[in-house]
């Protein structure tokens, strides 16, 4: 640990501290340490365990239609055998003729599930490489773009924000704003007028973010 001078007050303070205990200047972006200015995090560049193309989404995999196929056949397959409508070798045959279908999927799948390892391995990447700007000085920071950005999913919103800050070059990111919106839809009962179905409520977040590079 090492004594520096406050750039605001010129008290003698502690390199480890993130304040000035005299005048509460921060100390968390830069540290001048003696005569001479410290670089702050965001000058040690990370490496990405894996290359980043541009074009990632983040999307989690889900059941493909050779497996919706294998499910429906294999349901009936069992209905038949329980039912007893047609001969037991029948309903065995009908329930084994879904296997093929559950190959195919995972076939399928695989490279799939692959590629959302590999977008999730760049997406805990960003997290670490493009820390959140507090406060924007004008002096030292300039803003390289704004964009609006819309999505049902939190975590894609994120991801989409880092892909963006990293095609940028940013340093920051900074959320101007942001919320969310939900939708109603359905039937409902009513005090006189009964009207069947299901209230479905849908959620879409919403942020406005800038891009900041140092100066």
């Amino acid at each position: 640990m090492a004594l520096i001078n406050c750039p605001e007050c010129e008290k003698k303070v502690s390199d480890q501290a993130k304040e000035c205990i005299g005048c509460g200047y921060p100390l968390r972006e830069e540290v001048a340490q003696g005569n001479q200015q410290v670089e702050d995090k965001t000058d040690i560049k990370l490496e990405c365990p894996v290359e980043i193309k541009g074009d990632e989404v983040l999307k989690k995999p889900d059941g493909g239609f050779a497996a919706t196929i294998g499910t429906i056949i294999f349901v009936i397959g069992i209905f038949t055998l329980f039912a007893q409508e047609i001969p037991f070798i029948g309903s065995v045959i009908i329930t084994l003729i879904s296997v093929p279908f559950f190959y195919i999927d995972r076939k399928n799948q695989k490279p799939v599930e692959e590629e959302y390892e590999r977008v999730n391995k760049i997406y805990e990447y960003f997290k670490k490489q493009y820390p959140i700007l507090k406060e924007f000085n004008p002096d030292k920071h300039s803003v390289l773009d704004t964009v609006n950005i819309s999505s049902k999913d939190s975590n894609l919103i994120n991801f989409n924000t880092y892909m963006q800050a990293h095609k940028l070059k940013a340093d920051y990111i900074v959320i101007n704003d942001s919320n969310s919106s939900s939708h109603v839809s359905g039937s409902f009962t009513t005090r006189g007028s009964i009207v069947p179905g299901n209230i479905k409520s849908t959620n879409t977040f919403h942020a406005n973010i800038s891009f900041i590079a140092k100066k």
